[in-house]
Order: C-alpha cells, then sequence, then structure tokens
C-alpha cells in the first residue's frame, strides 16, 4: 500500500481546480505530502508553519511582480527547494523571474506529462518493487468530481479495503469536513481506476478556463461608458491625497477591464447607471477606498496590490448588477427569508460568487489572486458562508480583507450614525480567527484615523 514519502511539495495556483488537479496528481502518483495555496501571502503563511518543502510548483499567473522576493528568498536557501513553474499560454515569466535557480518551465496543456516526466527525473524510485494495486488520494481533489467516476475505498486498521463512496456519488465539501474531523486524511481508489482518471482529467486541463459565463445582449446598451469613477463623500478620516490616489487607481484599473468585451457590456450597465443616491456604485466606492485603507496599514501598499483590491471591488457582485436587492445581502440564509423571491434569482445570488469569479478566470488582464478572492468574498470566518463553508483557516488574507471591505462599507451605507464600536459588537463575531484578527485590528486603525 503506497504511503507518504516525505516529500514534501507546495502547489501555488491562484485557481483551485487546476491547484487540486496538479495535487491529485503529485500526491497520488509520488505518494507526496502535498500542500495547495492560492496565493503568495498564503503560501508564505505555509512555509512558516512546515519550514522546508522539496518542491515547489507554482503558476505563472502567481510569479508577478510582486512575488519576486518571495521566490529570490528561496534561491538563497543551503537547501533551496526544486522550482517548476506552470506557465498559463496568456501569462508568460518576466526576464527577473528567468534569471532564478529553477528547474524547470511547463506548458498547462502538457502539465501532467511534463510533471511526470519532471518527477522522475528528480526523484530517486525503486524499479524492484512490483506496482501498487491501489493509489492513495487526498479528499479536497475528490470534490471537484461531479460525481466519482470510481469507486472509493478507505483503509481499515486492519488493512482491509472498505468501499466508502460509489461510482456516481459525488463528495462535497460537507463530506470533506465530516472525515477531516474524523481524522481522515486519504481515501484510496484502484490503481488502474487512477491512471484512467488521469487521461481524462489531462484531456480536459486546456478546456478549464474556456467556459463560457455569461451572455448579456449589449445592442441597446448604446451610451459610452464615464471617462470618470464614480465619486461620493468617503465617511472616514483619511488623507485627501490618499483618496485621491484610490480614485485615480480606480479610473486606471477601470480602462484595463473595459478591455475585455465581456466585462465591458457589464460595466456599461454600471455607467448607465447615474443615480447619485446608487446603493451598487456607492457601495463599490466604499469598498475600493476601506480595502486599500487596510492594506496600506497592513504594510501591503504596492500598487498591483491596491489595483487588486479595486478590481475585486467591482467585480464581486457584477453578475447582479441588474438585481441591486439580491447586492444587499452577505449571508446565504437571507436570501430564503427574503420575500417575493423568485427561483431564478435565488439561483443567480447563491451561484454569484462561483459565475463572477469564472468570469474573472476569462479576463487575461485580471490581477493574480482576484478569481479566488471573489470566489471566498461570501465565506466566513465560522465556516457558515458560501458557497464552500470554509474554515478561517482556509480563506485567503486578501480573501478576508475584502470581506472586511464590503461588509463594512454596507454597514456603513445602512447606518448613517455608525462607528467602529458598534460595527464590531453586530458583526464581529463573524469576523475571528485566521487572518481576520489583524484585519479587524487595522479597521480599528482606519476609524481613527491612525493610517
Amino acid at each position: 500500500m503506497n504511503e507518504p514519502t516525505g516529500i514534501k511539495v507546495l502547489v501555488i495556483h491562484p485557481f483551485a481546480v487546476m491547484a487540486d488537479i496538479i495535487r491529485f496528481f503529485v500526491e497520488s502518483e509520488y505518494n507526496s505530502e502535498t500542500m495547495t495555496c492560492h496565493s503568495v501571502l498564503s503560501a508564505q503563511e505555509a512555509i512558516e508553519q512546515e519550514k522546508h518543502f522539496d518542491i515547489i510548483i507554482a503558476a505563472s499567473t502567481i510569479a508577478l511582480d510582486d512575488a519576486i522576493p518571495f521566490f529570490i528568498k528561496f534561491s538563497e536557501e543551503k537547501k533551496p527547494p526544486t522550482l517548476i513553474f506552470v506557465e498559463h499560454k496568456r501569462v508568460k515569466l518576466s526576464s527577473t523571474f528567468r534569471d532564478l535557480t529553477i528547474k524547470a518551465f511547463i506548458n498547462e496543456d502538457n502539465m501532467l506529462e511534463d510533471l511526470n516526466e519532471l518527477f522522475a527525473e528528480i526523484l530517486i524510485t525503486d524499479t524492484t518493487k512490483p506496482p501498487e494495486d491501489w493509489t492513495r488520494v487526498s479528499l479536497p481533489p475528490l470534490a471537484h468530481f461531479e460525481s466519482l467516476p470510481e469507486d472509493v475505498f478507505i483503509k481499515l486498521i486492519t488493512g482491509r479495503m472498505l468501499k466508502l463512496f460509489r461510482q456516481g456519488d459525488n463528495l462535497n465539501e460537507d463530506d470533506i469536513e465530516r472525515y477531516t474531523r474524523k481524522g481522515v486524511r486519504n481515501l484510496y481508489i484502484q490503481r488502474q481506476a487512477f491512471l484512467w482518471m488521469l487521461k481524462q482529467i489531462d484531456k480536459l486541463i486546456p478546456t478549464i478556463e474556456e467556459d463560457k459565463l455569461i451572455n448579456i445582449e449589449s445592442s441597446n446598451l448604446t451610451n459610452d461608458p464615464s471617462d470618470e469613477p464614480f465619486k461620493i463623500e468617503i465617511p472616514l478620516p483619511l488623507e485627501e491625497n490618499f483618496v485621491k490616489e484610490v480614485h485615480e487607481k480606480s479610473k486606471k484599473v477601470l480602462d484595463e477591464m473595459r478591455k475585455n468585451k465581456d466585462l465591458a457590456v457589464l460595466l456599461k450597465m454600471l455607467d448607465l447607471d447615474r443615480d447619485p443616491k446608487s446603493y451598487f456604485k456607492n457601495r463599490i466606492n466604499l469598498v475600493c477606498t476601506i480595502s486599500c485603507a487596510l492594506a496600506k496599514d497592513l504594510a501591503w501598499s504596492s500598487d498591483a496590490m491596491f489595483e487588486k483590491f479595486i478590481y475585486v471591488a467591482h467585480m464581486h457582485d457584477l453578475t447582479l448588477i441588474k438585481y441591486p436587492k439580491l447586492t444587499r445581502l452577505q449571508h446565504h440564509w437571507q436570501i430564503e427569508v427574503m420575500p417575493n423571491i423568485t427561483e431564478e434569482e435565488k439561483k443567480l445570488f447563491l451561484n454569484h460568487p462561483q459565475d463572477c469569479a469564472r468570469l474573472v478566470s476569462l479576463d487575461p488582464r485580471a490581477p493574480t489572486e482576484a478569481e479566488m478572492m471573489i470566489r471566498q468574498h461570501h465565506e466566513r470566518a465560522n465556516g457558515k458562508g458560501f458557497p464552500e463553508k470554509l474554515q478561517s483557516a482556509r480563506i485567503m488574507p486578501t480573501a478576508a480583507l475584502i470581506q472586511v471591505a464590503i461588509d463594512f462599507a454596507q454597514y456603513i451605507l445602512e447606518n448613517s450614525k455608525w462607528s467602529y464600536e458598534s460595527y464590531i459588537e453586530k458583526n464581529g463575531a463573524l469576523l475571528k480567527g485566521g487572518p481576520f484578527t489583524k484585519i479587524l485590528k487595522s479597521l480599528e486603525n482606519v476609524c481613527k484615523g491612525k493610517i
């Protein structure tokens, strides 16, 4: 039976599906201990926890200029990990990264085949052992299958295999959480079934980001977009120059977003709404400013980071633009008790984190991490958010920050006599633990004019 070999692998990829595909392959084929992260920030936390990884597999969409110090650090270690970069067809690594000691650059479309060749070269395997009958698989990657393509087994203490899920069953986040609490880290599938599954996954990789998500006719939207982002008074004690800087960066980000024809259609709908009391636009403006102020206090204040938060502020609810009442909802249970709601509206709200995230995955200009930040913007620290009910430890720091910014912006808009203390009293319990602790402290600094 194959058990972990002691080889530690870190996978850094902004798209959860791709990260888990790599994990599924590497962990099952080479018996490694594998961890997945979706941002440089979360990868830094993983390294602080694990101290060392033997192999790091990173996506080119992660390895942008603001990540250079992170990767340079590894090249200076006495025993540096082997670095492998997976190059996305639309994002190529800069020459700065190519100067580092990197084992290989592989193409995303041939990813599994190339990784197989590289791992065979890197690891010394015992060819005298007979092939294994079973392959170990960890729980999270199995949740990506709409239905399990093969039977899945659990290994008992006696060594006997017990069938846990049948072919065609659905393994969801609740199942993963339940078995994780019971201490089950790995399940098993028959070796031949695993090899068949790999072939099917390999065929799907080139199509993962090409799905069409939204089809809105634009023929009746003929007005030109505004040249200026929407402005409102910012009810926070922030320096005028800082607010102006965020405003200018918003204009730059919007100009870039409008170069994507799919986003341009949605943004044009936003531009046509010139109501100065527009809740949707007022909240976007507040989220931009609050998120950038929090980033500044946390010393995340690079241009790339500011522009990332501004992009997500505009994108996170964009598929709800025709339904402003839905943008006021922050919890999945609220849609259940909302009067006069249609099934279409209910489905639209519950699916919008994935819909908006997938729209971002099709945008070649999208900042790194933006897709995952949007996918997680309704998750909550207590594990009762949606769509994946993630615990705080699995929520990215940048996603946690944008959550707080959105939640606080909405609180300000709905409470003219707002205060930091009253906000914490009302909503603080939902935002405790993990990355939220530091962010709430920064929010206090922002509210009291300490940045």
